[in-house]
């Protein structure tokens, strides 16, 4: 069933990036029609909508204050005069320019001109959200922090040392004297405002604990019996999950067999990863949709090699709020209850749904923020939240 999910899920994220993108337009009288442009001329549109074939009069079309952000970091401001999959046309206060699609990296809504004046009121239209991803929840998207950008969690930091290069960590190990650091670089960033593509690949690295992986043994801990006959506790040898590298106890009549303290470690490991994640602009002009593909493996001293294959789907639903879900194989990964109840996992498929905002406050006295994002999911740890300067 769960391996179904998992193949359904790529399926459907793969046709909604592949369908046809319709444009939106945008009248002087207010008026908002969608549909694909089939031919254009120097003053009007020709496009079909679900009302049938219209032409649209250039004229009419409502003129928009935009900010273009270039991929080499130059940004341009202007009257949106035209925009095609070739490019975008602005008037600017040094003329017209017109950008070719591959050198636009970002296209932003500021303003709206009716009747010649503008209108500082916000735009309904909008083709990026206040943030773009590059973890969701802990598995990495194809996307790495921009050069100079801070990140901080309740479990970690991360520096944008470039636009593709960017370094992080797990603080809370710190305590465990595990210094550790995750490097991620992106390989290749391609496409333009309608889509784009990218690709990373990384590593996480730490000189001692052990990973949040477990698997199952016949001999985990001792639970004791009341006997009735003999008037005594009896041991007996229980299954169960201990960590990967966790090893036995000196004392064989410790009730807990394995050391199972994530901290107790004693060897260097590590974790490699790759993601790719295509990035597509939904149907109306509002947002993206973005899927993310991606695999990694932690490898511990003589264990063996602990694999995670996952597909991910994040979707801004307003510039504020994100829904994002995943299915992920790994063996290795035993939910909350398994865990507490000494259960053994039927599957090694799992899945994760929930949404992160940066409208909610941290704490219910405490001010909302446009840097601060909260979320909520199926997976522990439930609860997550970051900070991003």
């Amino acid at each position: 069933m769960k391996t179904r999910l998992f193949l359904i899920m790529v399926v459907i994220s793969t046709v909604s990036l592949g369908q046809t993108h319709e444009k939106v337009f945008y009248l002087a009288d207010g008026t908002k029609i969608s549909g694909t442009t089939q031919m254009e001329t120097d003053s009007s549109y020709v496009i079909e909508t679900s009302l049938g074939v219209i032409t649209i009069n250039k004229k009419d079309i409502q003129p928009e204050v935009v900010v273009l952000t270039l991929k080499n970091g130059d940004r341009l401001q202007g009257v949106l005069l035209k925009e095609s999959a070739s490019g975008v046309l602005l008037k600017t206060s040094f003329g017209e320019v017109f950008i070719d699609a591959d050198k636009v990296e970002r296209l932003d809504f500021k303003e709206k001109i009716l009747a010649g004046v503008i209108d500082p009121k916000k735009e309904e239209r909008w083709y990026f959200s206040d943030e773009r991803l590059m973890d969701i929840w802990f598995d990495p998207t194809g996307f790495t922090l921009k050069k100079n950008h801070f990140y901080f969690s309740g479990l970690s930091w991360a520096f944008g040392l470039t636009d593709k290069i960017q370094i992080s960590t797990r603080w809370v190990n710190y305590f465990s004297q595990d210094f550790n650091f995750r490097p991620k670089i992106m390989l290749f960033k391609k496409g333009d405002i309608v889509s784009q593509y990218a690709f990373s690949v990384g590593g996480h690295f730490h000189t001692r604990g052990l990973p949040s992986k477990y698997k199952w043994v016949e001999d985990s801990h001792r639970e004791w019996e009341w006997n009735e006959e003999t008037m005594t506790n009896t041991p007996t040898v229980r299954d169960g999950y201990i960590h990967l590298g966790a090893v036995k106890n000196a004392d064989s009549d410790d009730d807990d067999i394995y050391d199972n303290d994530p901290f107790s470690g004693e060897k260097t490991w590590g974790e490699v990863f790759s993601a790719f994640t295509i990035s597509r602009l939904r149907d109306g002009g509002n947002g993206r949709m973005n899927l993310t593909v991606g695999i990694s493996a932690i490898f511990y001293p003589g264990e063996d090699v602990a694999p995670r294959l996952y597909t991910a789907l994040d979707i801004d639903v307003t510039k504020s709020v994100k829904v994002m879900s995943e299915v992920f194989y790994d063996p290795y990964y035993v939910p909350w209850m398994n865990l507490g109840n000494q259960e053994k996992v039927s599957s090694p498929f799992q899945f994760d749904i929930g949404f992160m905002t940066n409208k909610l406050p941290l704490f219910w006295f405490a001010p909302t923020s446009k840097n601060l994002w909260i979320g909520f999911h199926f997976q522990q740890p439930f609860l997550s939240f970051y900070w991003k300067f």
